[in-house]
């Protein structure tokens, strides 16, 4: 089966290991590919981001690697870009002079740094999302998932992103406070998922949720990726890997859901292009 990962976080943000041991990780694991998506700097400091410092040696240490391992492991060098109203989107300008070969898109947060100047995430820390829950959003879970996937619609319109990432984080944080089978949930989602089906993004299953122990299933919820495919949305398959071991975390459940929802095919980035292979495929 050909192997890849384009989700992938390291030492410089918020990762655990270093480049060269999740390139080891990969030729154990006999990969095809594997993608490196540091979380891109933000305007507040943060643990988890690279800082404006790392990014330069970031980029210049995977140049490198991509150097030494050509013909032997394709090695793609990518951003995880959040999207903050009024502060930075993924289609900005900045991103596309660093000679990327790929971005995702990703929301963090519901509320702009103008109001949430800390930049207190939804899948933060329990005091970080009640905060955000209370002070901003009533204490309504329905206001706050609202605005969650509002900012997943607009980040989408405005593009310049390879793919969307965990599509419910706000789901996370979730310890009985809403039911996804409410129709106000329900709602919510279709209407992003129908903003998904129109721009062509490509959406990723990522099981980065059950790896780190905070859930016991994937990005989205398997109830999320069937009427994904009802809508053709295109779909890969991530691990939003923390640790060199994580890089191929739960791929055949992925893939055997994705089955169950009618899928056949999975997208990839290989020989420097996008392109879909069957599920399962052992291609070369």
């Amino acid at each position: 089966m050909i192997r890849t990962n384009y989700h992938t976080h390291n030492r410089l943000c918020d990762g655990k290991g270093s480049i060269a041991e999740y390139i080891a990780a990969a030729v154990k694991k006999n990969f095809t590919a594997l993608g490196f998506s540091s979380h891109a700097p933000v305007p507040p400091k943060t643990t988890w981001n690279l800082s404006e410092e790392n990014l330069g040696f970031y980029l210049d240490e995977l140049h490198r690697e991509q150097q030494e391992w050509a013909g032997k492991l394709q090695i793609y060098i990518g951003l995880e870009i959040d999207y903050i109203p009024g502060s930075q989107t993924p289609a900005d300008r900045r991103w596309k002079t660093l000679g990327l070969d790929y971005s995702i898109g990703s929301v963090h947060s519901t509320v702009g740094l103008r109001h949430n100047p800390s930049y207190a995430c939804i899948d933060g820390t329990a005091d970080e999302l009640m905060r955000l829950l209370h002070t901003h959003h009533q204490g309504s879970w329905e206001d706050m998932c609202g605005a969650y996937f509002r900012r997943i619609s607009e980040m989408v319109r405005l593009g310049g992103f390879s793919f969307l990432s965990h599509f419910d984080l706000i789901k996370k944080g979730n310890r009985g406070y809403f039911r996804e089978s409410s129709p106000w949930y329900t709602a919510l989602v279709s209407r992003a998922l129908d903003e998904i089906a129109r721009s062509g993004i490509i959406m990723e299953i990522n099981s980065g949720g059950i790896a780190r122990g905070y859930l016991d299933e994937v990005y989205p919820s398997p109830w999320i990726i069937a009427e994904a495919r009802k809508r053709e949305i295109p779909v890969m398959v991530n691990s939003d890997a923390h640790r060199p071991q994580d890089i191929d975390f739960y791929f055949e459940e992925s893939q055997n859901l994705l089955r169950d929802a009618g899928y056949r095919e999975a997208w990839v980035l290989l020989d420097k292009r996008w392109t879909a292979i069957p599920l399962g495929s052992n291609l070369t």
